[in-house]
């Protein structure tokens, strides 16, 4: 209902509860007034009677608005008016009405109800509750050095109260997390209107915001799956987020202390390639996200050669490599030498007495004699020009660079394990959870796979991955009390 539906409501309640009988009222009081001392005659006993109806039907009148106005304001404060959700890597979403007064506070995952733990936040105000989740987030682990991001996302009707939610939620958070020890990255935004990033969040069990943060890495990298992301903690896609959209607000920087960083990402890649690091350029590093792996893609140009690596961004190990070389001189220098041969068959048939035998033996014999082109007999050079033997000499400098490539191709590399770190990558990608969230972990290899067993929040995890190709063999996921 809305206010003005309810005014007149009201009105309307006021108006029938009250009888119109104000000429009469004022009648009866002047009559009673100009006869002060007489006996009250039955027509003034009439007139009290109507009196004391008309109060009661004041009073009445007041109870019903007063009833009236108790329902709706119960009603208001029941109503949803914004959804605000945090997502670390655990998402929990508080619904508030127009108070911002806390109506529920719902868990996506089985780790937000570990951060929920008992308290109960109905009736609370929000920013009291903002602040006992994050901090539970810090004391628990989910919130860390390691792992230093947090999406605050608001769902209204309303865009300008949206805006400004999100606006005041932010500075509230950043002032809580701020202090010397611990810089956090805070991500905000608020959620537009799209029945596909609703449903892509119920089937797969997160947040509306989270499902628009990775909608928007996807949109802009153009090289994900919505399925390949879900897995990872708000931190992992701020990494990979790097320049946000226009709807996304960003406060600090995204924490890379589980990984080798930037730098050093880019002194592997110049070490392999053998060049300075202060050679390189056009360099880019960027943080990827390739086969359930963490990766940092570097990219730069040494001399005439563009390169291009994949490394492992927790153990430093590269994956894959690219190298371009472009030879324009190279190639020049090539057709070039062939004509140097050209040149030096035609200046020692000059010697000869005539040019066109000497430069036709010299092609042929291709041992620089003038001699036998000086005998002045023209035919037999130009036969011998028809042989195959001649086309040897133009032919073979085209055909020689192809050979040499086809010998140095690389030879195909002995499979070898995926490796520990590649590994346990997987398994955290799958279960959904972070390093920070991880106790009591342990990784063996067994033949032709890893056989990782770990506890995260308040389940055991037990994965068996195959040790050449990285697929999960078996899951088994057990609650632990």
């Amino acid at each position: 209902m809305t206010d003005e539906q309810l005014e007149k409501r009201i009105s309307d309640a006021f108006a029938g509860a009250v009888p119109d009988v104000f000429d009469e009222i004022m009648e009866d009081i002047q009559k009673e007034n100009a006869g002060k001392g007489e006996k009250t005659s039955p027509k003034k006993r009439s007139a009290k009677r109507n009196l004391i109806k008309i109060i009661t039907a004041i009073a009445i009148a007041a109870a019903v608005i007063l009833t009236v106005i108790g329902v709706s304001a119960s009603r208001a404060d029941s109503v949803l008016a914004a959804t605000v959700s945090l997502d670390v890597n655990p998402g929990i979403e508080i619904c508030v009405n127009k108070k911002h007064k806390v109506l529920s506070v719902d868990p996506t995952t089985d780790d937000a109800r570990e951060i929920i733990g008992d308290m109960d936040f109905k009736g609370t105000s929000l920013d009291v509750t903002v602040n006992a989740l994050v901090g539970a987030m810090l004391s628990k682990g989910y919130l860390s050095d390691m792992a230093n991001s947090i999406l605050i996302s608001v769902d209204s009707a309303d865009s300008k109260e949206a805006v400004d939610l999100q606006n005041r939620l932010l500075g509230e958070i950043n002032a809580f997390l701020e202090n010397d020890d611990y810089k956090a990255a805070i991500l905000s935004q608020t959620i537009s209107d799209n029945a596909e990033l609703k449903k892509l969040a119920e089937d797969y069990g997160i947040t509306i915001g989270k499902a628009q943060l990775i909608n928007d890495i996807i949109s802009k990298t153009g090289r994900y799956s919505f399925g390949d992301l879900v897995a990872l903690s708000i931190n992992e896609l701020n990494l990979l987020e790097n320049s946000g959209p226009e709807h996304l607000t960003s406060i600090g920087k995204a924490s890379d202390k589980a990984y080798i960083g930037n730098e050093k990402a880019k002194e592997i890649a110049a070490g392999n390639a053998g060049v300075a690091k202060e050679s390189m350029s056009d360099l880019k590093v960027e943080m990827e996200y390739e086969d359930s792996v963490m990766i940092y893609e570097v990219d730069f140009r040494a001399g005439d050669t563009k390169y291009e690596y994949d490394i492992n961004a927790i153990t430093g190990a590269i994956i894959k490599t690219e190298k371009e070389t472009n030879r324009p001189a190279q190639n020049d220098s090539e057709n070039g030498s062939g004509s140097r041969s050209g040149s030096q068959g035609q200046s020692g048939g000059s010697s000869g007495s005539s040019g066109s035998s000497g430069s036709t033996s010299s092609g042929s014999s291709g041992n620089g004699q003038s001699s036998s082109g000086s005998s002045g007999n023209t035919q037999k050079p130009a036969q011998e020009a028809s042989k195959p033997a001649a086309t040897q000499p133009a032919t073979q400098p085209a055909t020689q660079p192809a050979t040499q490539k086809a010998t140095q191709a690389p030879k195909p590399a002995k499979k070898s394990p995926i490796g520990a770190a590649k590994a346990k990558s997987i398994a955290f990608g799958h279960a959904g959870v972070s390093g920070g969230q991880v106790k009591e972990f342990d990784i063996d290899l067994d033949d032709v796979e890893y056989e990782i067993s770990f506890k995260a929040g308040k389940y055991e995890y037990d994965y068996e991955i195959d040790a050449y190709s990285g697929k999960i063999i078996s899951v088994d996921k057990e609650y632990d009390d």
